[in-house]
Order: structure tokens, then C-alpha cells, then sequence
């Protein structure tokens, strides 16, 4: 049963990291910034990344997980590679992950009709800036407790209504 547990998990890793980016322009594992606007996201990343976090992989022209919209997101994910969880029942271990969206400010979507088990699959409204709408999806425990707030802090997000 465990074997059938940590085959699932992959595949769903996958299914989450890889599929949504599978025809965009992207890099991964590890991230190599092509113009202006990922350079800054990616340089501002890194001032405030915990210890052992890294970016490990940048894809772009995509949409957040589970949203309808103009394709013109950078995708950027995190991981701590050096960190290992388990789920609630100790079955199976991996290391924490989540996903960053960074959508133009102009930016408008429309969340997937989804099935009510599937809900917390969709990619979650973190706030925006003057240049950027940021996104965020994190389905597993993390190591690092406050990352939603060190994000809004670094890159100066509010929450806008009706988004």
C-alpha cells in the first residue's frame, strides 16, 4: 500500500509541476531568466528565500492552474529540496513545493468551473502590485510557515476585490 501511495504522489507531482507548462516556453529544473520582468522576479525571489529554498524551474506564456485567460503568466516554481515531509499517515515523504503565477497587472481571468472535490486544485489570488497579479498554489505542508506573507512583503502585494 505504500508502494501505491508514493506512485500516486509522483504522479501527481508531475501532473501539478510539469503538465501545466508542458507547451509553454520554460526552463526546468533551474531557472535562467530571458528578459527584464523575470530577471526582477527572480532577483527579488532570492532576497528573501529561506535557507535551502530555490527556485527550480520558470515557465512562461501560461495561465495559473485551473484559470482561463490571456497565456502571458510566468510560472515559477520553489522547492526545498533538502527538507523531507511526510503525509498525514506516514506513508510516503517528499519534499515541499508551490507554485508562483506572475500575471500582467492589466491580467484578467476567470477561475475553471471545477468539481467540488477538485477545488483546491486551482491556482489562489495572492494580491498585486503596479506591474504584476500574483497567483500561488502550495498542496502539501511547507517548511516554510510564512511564505504567503513574505511574498505579498517582498513584491508589495494588496488584495484587490473581486479577483
Amino acid at each position: 500500500m505504500k508502494k501505491f501511495w508514493s506512485v500516486l504522489l509522483a504522479l501527481a507531482a508531475v501532473m501539478i509541476i510539469i503538465a501545466p507548462g508542458y507547451a509553454a516556453e520554460g526552463y526546468g529544473p533551474g531557472v535562467v531568466p530571458k528578459n527584464s520582468n523575470e530577471k526582477e522576479i527572480t532577483e527579488k525571489l532570492k532576497t528573501f528565500l529561506p535557507k535551502n529554498w530555490e527556485l527550480s524551474y520558470l515557465m512562461r506564456k501560461v495561465t495559473p492552474a485551473e484559470w482561463q485567460g490571456e497565456i502571458s503568466a510566468i510560472e515559477i516554481g520553489l522547492a526545498d529540496p533538502t527538507t523531507k515531509l511526510s503525509d498525514d499517515l506516514k506513508q510516503f515523504t517528499y519534499n515541499p513545493v508551490f507554485t508562483l503565477w506572475f500575471c500582467p497587472k492589466n491580467w484578467t481571468g476567470e477561475k475553471k468551473k471545477l468539481p467540488a472535490k477538485a477545488q483546491n486544485m486551482a491556482a489562489i489570488y495572492l494580491g498585486e502590485n503596479d506591474k504584476y497579479k500574483v497567483y500561488y498554489l502550495n498542496l502539501v505542508k511547507t517548511s516554510w510557515p510564512t511564505y504567503i506573507e513574505d511574498i505579498k512583503k517582498g513584491f508589495g502585494l494588496k488584495q484587490i476585490n473581486n479577483k
